[in-house]
């Protein structure tokens, strides 16, 4: 019997991320942290471990080190020595059709506490669930691959809707904290497909997500 200081996520394998992409692609190296997540969230008194094995290498892109500030967790390749309770992330495979999607995450509750920390840490950032006076609709588009009619889209919208706030915007040029606090502003959110709506981790309840893929995109 020990009193444990650590509480130790063992990442060797991560949803259906493969090795490289883990290295290669924040998002899939982002899955790895948020995987862990959950049972973090549930030791909260306990210093939190990500320790790799298997050869896997994160990605070290901003977005990924914003998040595991956030959650507070290190890294390490070295099995720890001190007593510490336990998790391993366990590969399962799902095709991605409704009732075989792949979780990140256990609950709301795993994603309302990464909220809770970002409010704490940014509060000018991401708000509570107060609702805005006016409905918030934002269009979110890509340099790379975004929506080709999303300046109609635009239009569209703020005719479709003459009293909501409506913008259009990219993450191009956002930080961590300015990407989720814009998706936790707003209540409407059509995008395209991609790695930035990651971002949804920290959506407000009750929001609408239109999220629009290429032509002949589909599962699997």
């Amino acid at each position: 019997n020990c009193s444990p200081g650590l509480v130790v996520c063992i990442a060797g394998q991560a949803g259906n991320a493969r090795h490289d992409m883990i290295g290669m692609h924040w998002v899939h190296a982002a899955e790895v942290l948020l995987n862990c997540w959950p049972v973090f969230n549930r030791f909260v008194a306990l210093q939190p471990v990500v320790h790799l094995v298997d050869r896997i290498r994160l990605n070290n892109a901003p977005w990924v080190r914003a998040l595991r500030a956030l959650m507070g967790c290190r890294l390490t390749n070295v099995p720890p020595t001190t007593c510490a309770v336990k998790a391993k992330i366990v590969r399962r495979r799902r095709d991605g059709w409704p009732g075989q999607e792949t979780q990140w995450l256990t609950d709301r509750g795993d994603a309302d506490m990464l909220k809770f920390l970002l409010r704490r840490m940014d509060h000018q950032q991401v708000a509570s669930n107060q609702s805005a006076p006016a409905l918030q609709v934002g269009v979110l588009t890509r340099t790379v691959r975004g929506l080709g009619d999303g300046p109609n889209i635009f239009a569209a919208l703020q005719k479709a809707l003459p009293d909501a706030e409506v913008n259009i915007t990219t993450f191009d040029h956002m930080k961590f904290p300015q990407q989720a606090g814009w998706v936790n502003r707003h209540d409407i959110i059509v995008c395209p497909h991609g790695a930035q709506n990651l971002n949804f981790l920290f959506v407000r309840h009750c929001a609408v997500v239109l999220e629009v893929y290429p032509h002949k995109y589909y599962i699997p």
